[in-house]
């Protein structure tokens, strides 16, 4: 395993420990209140956004196909959790299989999201690409 490969994993184990440290009610609902969120994830996928994001890179023909693919992963269903689990009652090293498991279906769904991005985002002119990084997050992501 080289190092990105390594690095990656621990985030998502770390990601996993720390969404098991919510309340249940909180983990229930994906409501952390921050950036990724449910309410973030819900916004950037309403049919308004996608709408204004559409219009503001004024799409042409030829890029049409590689904006529906995009469309259809953006609005697949993303990995629900298992069942209410009672926390209390498990060992550990049960918890964190759980954890693992959930992060790897997680990490399958975003890997399919970012290929059909990836396709997308080459079709794009500089000036759609730096109307698309806009409006995918960056005024709230570092800046």
């Amino acid at each position: 395993m080289d190092k990105h490969c390594r690095l990656a994993a621990g985030l998502i184990l770390t990601a996993g420990l720390a969404v098991s440290a919510l309340p249940a009610g909180a983990q229930q609902r994906g409501d952390c209140g921050v950036a990724g969120s449910s309410v973030f994830q819900e916004y950037e996928n309403s049919p308004d956004h996608q709408k204004k994001l559409h219009d503001a890179l004024k799409i042409t023909a030829s890029q049409e196909p590689a904006w529906k693919k995009y469309m259809e992963a953006v609005q697949s269903p993303r990995p629900e959790p298992k069942p209410a689990t009672n926390w209390s009652s498990m060992t550990a090293p049960d918890r964190v299989d759980l954890q693992v498991e959930m992060a790897k279906r997680h990490e399958e769904y975003l890997s399919k999201e970012a290929d059909a991005m990836k396709a997308f985002y080459a079709t794009l002119n500089p000036d759609q690409k730096k109307t698309f990084d806009q409006f995918h997050g960056g005024a709230r992501r570092g800046s």
